[in-house]
């Protein structure tokens, strides 16, 4: 971001820009703020060159009275601070609003997945029981939680995946996957085809 000011002198006529880097970032949710204070700098360019003045100096607090103490980390929202830039050696002031974000980039926690065992014939079972998750900003009944079970089939043995996705207010989304398995409990039947008849032959012997 810039702003252009012609000078006029006498003899000479010359063009002053100021350029400001870094004027909107993105602050991590509970960092200290302070780190973030002099990433924003300005530029002096003198008819398109890069030019320094060894006097410069920044305001970064109560400009205009805004105070740039009033950020905290510790919620998730977008500040306005004031900053002022001075190059003495030419007379050129420039004041520019900063803005921060304070964001979440933490995804959540999925702490605990349960362990499904079926069996075979039964009807799917709540596949959010014993789920533990947790998240460092948004309370537990404000995250998203998506199961993809597509993949059981429960008239069919066999172990299965079952995939999980937690997502938060700022969408950070988390994945784990669990087991589920398809087990028979049932012994296998004997169905005779045909009669069996046993015979039994008495011999007698005499004496």
């Amino acid at each position: 971001m810039s702003f252009l000011l012609s000078i006029f002198g006498f003899f000479t006529i010359f063009t002053t820009q100021v350029e400001w880097i870094n004027v909107e970032l993105d602050v991590p949710l509970f960092e200290n703020i302070e780190d973030y204070k002099f990433i924003p700098e300005a530029r002096l360019y003198i008819d398109g060159e890069l030019t320094n003045d060894p006097e410069m100096f920044y305001e970064r607090d109560n400009v205009d009275h805004i105070f740039f103490s009033v950020i905290t980390t510790s919620n998730v929202r977008t500040y306005n601070v004031r900053f002022r830039v001075h190059f003495p050696s030419f007379d050129v002031v420039h004041t520019q609003d900063i803005v921060y974000h304070i964001v979440d980039i933490s995804p959540p926690d999925i702490i605990h997945l349960p362990i499904i065992k079926i069996k075979l014939g039964d009807s799917m079972p709540d596949l959010l029981e014993e789920l533990v998750i947790h998240d460092n900003y948004d309370e537990i009944e404000n995250l998203n939680v998506t199961v993809n079970s597509n993949q059981v089939v429960l008239n069919q043995t066999g172990i299965y995946s079952v995939d999980y996705y937690v997502s938060d207010l700022s969408g950070n989304t988390s994945y784990r996957a669990t087991t589920f398995e398809v087990y028979d409990v049932l012994a296998p039947l004997i169905i005779l085809k045909k009669e069996i008849l046993y015979f039994t032959s008495l011999i007698s012997t005499l004496q």
